[in-house]
């Protein structure tokens, strides 16, 4: 009848389409590419970081050392050697050592080095009178803020000294004689920044390759 719509049968009511869905596995994969992609872009950030971080500090140690290759048959080698083995055998199971942090023993054997110089003692007027007014090897932390002495493959004994702020004159004067005798007996004065060391070597190389 006119005014009544014409209704279709159920069974005849046009069926909605529905959207198409990849392949599980095939979305997956391409979720596992986008997350490696993603890792791998974080992965070459991190190592460029690593890698400017490493050379900052580099530059930064060579500008506020003073660094010394020293010759493995040296006197000073030798001090420093027969100091760093004594304080090594000194490490307790647990606590402090007794003697302190071994930046103290290296400067210390250093500045006992320079002090008992005779023939230099004019050139050491500040530095000689600083330090023989300490009393005991724990007075050096007045003196110094960072000592390392390791012994290189070769044989030979690299020195790092940094000075605290308060006795930067100080060890100005000694920073001069030290570069004396440490080339007199076969050494030399390093300049500049120290090369890769072989751990972030591998991450730049890794990072240039990606």
């Amino acid at each position: 009848m006119a005014g009544l719509q014409q209704v279709e049968a159920p069974g005849r009511q046009a069926r909605s389409k529905r959207p198409r869905t990849q392949n599980a596995g095939e979305s997956g994969s391409e979720q596992m590419d986008q997350q490696i992609k993603q890792l791998g872009n974080q992965l070459r950030t991190v190592m460029k970081i690593v890698g400017q971080h490493d050379r900052e500090i580099r530059e930064l140690e060579a500008w506020s050392c003073h660094t010394y290759l020293l010759s493995k048959d040296s006197q000073l080698a030798k001090d420093l050697r027969a100091a760093m083995e004594a304080w090594k055998s000194k490490i307790p199971e647990a606590g402090p050592h007794p003697q302190g942090p071994p930046r103290w023993t290296v400067a210390g054997t250093v500045a006992n080095a320079l002090v008992k110089d005779g023939a230099r003692r004019a050139q050491l007027g500040k530095f000689v009178a600083f330090h023989e007014s300490l009393s005991s090897l724990e007075d050096m932390e007045s003196s110094i803020q960072f000592a390392v002495a390791k012994e290189t493959r070769d044989g030979k004994v690299l020195l790092k000294l940094r000075p605290q702020m308060v006795c930067q004159a100080e060890w100005h004067e000694a920073a001069a004689v030290l570069r004396e005798i440490i080339i007199a007996e076969g050494g030399e004065q390093k300049h500049g920044a120290a090369p890769l060391n072989p751990l972030v070597r591998q991450i730049e190389a890794r990072s240039h390759r990606s």
